[in-house]
C-alpha cells in the first residue's frame, strides 16, 4: 500500500470530514524520535522521524482541530513501542481484524506489532503443527507484515523455542522432541532439527530481524525424559546450552533474538516461584553465560515501584539489551480490567523512563478462552502514547486520546470491567461476572459469595452498556455483549440462592414461579451467545469457538436440568432433591467479602473431574 492510500485510509477511519477543511502536508526528517506538527489557519505540516509517529500526528490533528493556531513539537520517548497480539489460546485474529489493529495501533503511534503464535503459524513439512487450530499461514502472515510496513509498523514472529508447546506436543509425532507434555528435550540433534524448522519458516514469512523465542516459564525442565534417563541434571547448565544453540539458529537465519527473562531468575537454587523477589539471585556465573539476545522484563500484577526497579536493575546488570512488557488484564474472563493494568502499567512505565530502557510493549494474553474481546486493550495503547509523546500518562490525556481515536472517553472505556465491578473496590484480577456465569445452578460453587444487591446492580449495568453501545464509536459490539452478558447475569447471578432457600424452606410456590425464571434465564443466554458469536466469528478465525460453545452448551443444559430436577421434585417424582440439601460453603474457604480470582472454567462449573 502506497503511503497517501495509508493516510487515506487513517483519515477516512478517524473522520474524514475534521480533515476535510484542511491543507494537509507532511515530510520525514532525519530525527528518528522527533514529531512536529504545525497548523496555521487551515495548513497543516506534519514532520515525523519515524512513519508511525505520522499517523499518531493524523490523531493530533484531530485533537486539536479546534485549535486555529499551534505548534507541536515533541522527542518521542520510547524507541520502541508496541502491542503483542496472543494468538495462541484458542483465538487466532483473522486478517481483517489485523489490519484494524495495525491501522489502530499506528493511530496510537505504536511501531510494532508481534505474533505470539506457540503453535499457530505454517511450518512447512510438519501437517500436525497447528493443525485444526487456525494456524497462520505464510501467505497471511505476508499479507499481515505489507499491510503493517504501509503505517510503519514493524511485524515481529513471536514464537517457543523450549516450553509452552503443549498443543504441538499432544502428537505423537513430536514425542522424539518431547522433554514433557510442554517442554521441548533439550541437548537432543532432533530437538534442534526441530527448531530450525521453527525459525527457517519466521525467515519465510517476516521481514524483520528481530524474533522472540519465548524461553519462559520452563518449570518442568530436566523433569521428564532426562530425569527417567536417570541423568544427573543440571537444569541451569541445559537451559543456558540450549539457549547459545537457540542463538546460533536465529543468526543463521540473521534474526537478532529476545526472550522472556524469567528462567534467569528461577534457575538459582534459592529461587521461588514468584521470581519478583529474586533479582539478588541473578548470579555472575549466570550473567557471564548468557548469549548476545535482548530480555524481556514481563510484570503484569506489581504496584510497587521499588519490584519494578529492583527488577530493571538486575536486569540491566547483564549488559544486554532489556524491553518491558506489561499487561492489559484481558485474560481474566469476558471482561477486562481496566483500572488494574492501568495502575500497573503506569507504575511498570514510570520505573521502565526511570531506568532508562527505551523498547517496550504491551500483552493481552487470552488465557482460559479467549472470552474478552480483541479490542478491549485500547486504554492501555492510549496510555503507552502519552508516555511516549506527551511525557506523562494523566486520566484526562489518557481519556482525550482514547475519544479522539476512538470516540470513547476514558470513563466509557471503564463501562467495560463493570461486569466484575461490583464491590466498592475492583482487585486486580477479580473475575466474578466469570464464575457468577458459568458456576453451577443447582449447586453453585460462588453462591455463598452472592449479595442481595447483585442482581439489580447487573441490570442496572447491562442498561449502562447498552447506552454505551448506541454512541457514536468504533466498537458498539463490544458493549452490546457485556450488555447482554449483564442482562443475563441480572437473572441468573442469585437464581441458585433463590432456589436453595424457597426449596430449604417447603415453600413450593415459590419453586414453582422460578421455573419461569429459569425459562428468562435461558432466553436471555440465548441473546448473550448470539452477539458472542458475532464478535468471535468478526474478530477470529472460527477454530477455538467450539471450547466456548461447548461451555455455553453445558450451561443450557443445567438449566433444563434444574428445571426438570425441581417439576420432579414438584410433582412427587422424586423425594428430594440432594443438589440442595448440601450447605454452599465460602469458595476456598474465602471471606464472604473477598475478591476472587478464578479464570478456570473446570473449577468453576464443578468440584467433580472434567477430564
Amino acid at each position: 500500500m502506497e503511503l497517501s492510500l495509508a493516510v487515506r485510509e487513517a483519515v477516512l477511519f478517524l473522520g474524514e470530514q475534521h480533515f476535510a477543511p484542511l491543507h494537509l502536508s507532511y515530510s520525514r526528517i532525519e530525527d528518528p524520535d522527533r514529531l512536529i506538527i504545525e497548523k496555521r489557519g487551515q495548513e497543516v505540516r506534519i514532520e515525523y522521524g519515524r512513519l508511525s509517529s505520522l499517523f499518531f500526528g493524523l490523531s493530533l490533528v484531530k485533537l486539536h482541530r479546534k485549535k486555529e493556531n499551534y505548534r507541536f513539537d515533541t522527542i518521542r520517548r520510547f524507541s520502541m513501542d508496541g502491542y503483542m497480539h496472543d494468538c495462541s489460546r484458542n483465538g487466532v485474529v483473522n486478517i481483517e481484524e489485523a489490519k484494524r489493529t495495525i491501522l489502530i495501533s499506528a493511530l496510537f503511534g505504536m511501531d510494532s506489532y508481534m505474533l505470539y503464535t506457540e503453535d499457530t503459524y505454517e511450518i512447512p513439512g510438519e501437517p500436525y503443527f497447528g493443525y485444526l487450530r487456525g494456524r497462520l499461514s505464510k501467505d497471511e502472515i505476508r499479507e499481515i507484515v505489507s499491510y503493517a510496513s504501509s503505517f510503519g509498523i514493524e511485524v515481529i514472529p513471536c514464537i517457543q523455542t523450549l516450553s509452552h508447546l503443549n498443543q504441538a506436543l499432544r502428537w505423537a509425532v513430536y514425542g522424539d522432541v518431547a522433554e514433557t507434555k510442554q517442554t521441548l528435550k533439550v541437548g537432543e540433534e532432533e530437538t534442534y532439527r526441530f527448531i530450525e524448522k521453527m525459525i527457517r519458516a519466521c525467515r519465510e514469512a517476516f521481514e524483520t530481524h528481530r524474533i522472540h523465542i519465548g524461553m519462559d516459564e520452563a518449570w518442568d525442565l530436566g523433569t521428564g525424559f532426562l530425569m527417567h534417563e536417570s541423568r544427573a541434571i543440571d537444569r541451569k547448565a541445559e537451559f543456558l546450552r540450549h539457549l547459545s544453540k537457540v542463538e546460533d539458529i536465529c543468526r543463521k537465519y540473521d534474526f537478532a533474538p529476545m526472550m522472556w527473562e524469567d528462567m534467569f531468575f528461577r534457575l538459582h537454587p534459592q529461587s521461588k516461584l514468584s521470581w519478583y523477589e529474586n533479582a539478588p539471585y541473578l548470579t555472575e556465573d549466570i550473567k557471564a553465560l548468557i548469549p548476545e539476545v535482548d530480555l524481556v522484563y514481563w510484570d503484569y500484577y506489581n504496584d510497587d515501584p521499588k519490584v519494578y526497579d529492583s527488577m530493571f536493575k538486575a536486569s540491566l546488570s547483564t549488559g544486554r539489551n532489556v524491553l518491558f512488557a506489561d499487561g492489559c488484564f484481558r485474560w481474566i474472563g469476558f471482561a477486562p480490567s481496566v483500572t488494574a493494568s492501568m495502575r500497573c502499567t503506569r507504575v511498570g512505565l514510570e520505573s521502565a523512563i526511570r531506568n532508562g530502557v527505551k523498547e517496550t510493549f504491551i500483552t493481552s494474553w487470552g488465557d482460559c478462552g479467549n472470552e474478552c474481546s480483541v479490542h478491549a486493550v485500547y486504554h492501555t495503547f492510549a496510555l503507552h502514547s502519552c508516555y511516549d509523546f506527551f511525557k506523562k500518562g494523566d486520566d484526562k490525556l489518557v481519556s482525550a486520546v482514547l475519544k479522539t481515536i476512538l470516540g470513547y472517553d476514558l470513563e466509557t472505556w471503564r463501562l467495560l470491567e463493570s461486569p466484575n465491578h461490583l464491590r466498592k473496590e475492583l482487585c486486580l484480577a477479580e473475575s466474578p461476572s466469570k464464575y457468577f456465569f458459568y458456576q453451577d445452578i443447582l449447586m453453585g460453587l460462588y453462591d455463598a459469595h452472592v449479595q442481595p444487591d447483585y442482581a439489580l446492580k447487573y441490570a442496572q449495568k447491562a442498561e449502562e452498556l447498552r447506552k454505551a453501545s448506541k454512541r457514536n464509536g468504533a466498537f458498539p459490539y463490544v458493549f452490546r455483549v457485556l450488555s447482554r452478558l449483564c442482562d443475563f447475569l441480572s437473572v441468573k447471578v442469585d437464581i441458585g440462592c433463590r432456589i436453595r432457600k424457597a426449596y430449604k424452606s417447603g415453600d413450593k410456590e415459590t419453586l414453582r414461579s422460578l421455573q419461569k425464571d429459569l425459562t428468562v434465564c435461558r432466553e436471555k443466554l440465548c441473546r448473550f451467545v448470539n452477539a458472542f458469536r458475532d464478535q468471535w466469528e468478526k474478530e477470529n478465525k472460527i477454530f477455538g469457538y467450539e471450547v466456548l460453545e461447548g461451555r455455553f452448551g453445558f450451561l443450557f443444559q443445567r438449566i433444563e436440568t434444574a428445571k426438570r430436577r425441581i417439576n420432579e421434585y414438584l410433582t412427587g417424582k422424586i423425594p428430594s432433591i440432594p443438589e440442595l440439601e448440601e450447605t454452599i460453603l465460602p469458595y476456598d474457604n474465602r471471606p464472604l467479602d473477598d475478591g476472587i480470582h478464578n479464570p478456570f472454567f473446570g473449577e468453576i462449573s464443578t468440584t467433580n473431574v472434567i477430564s
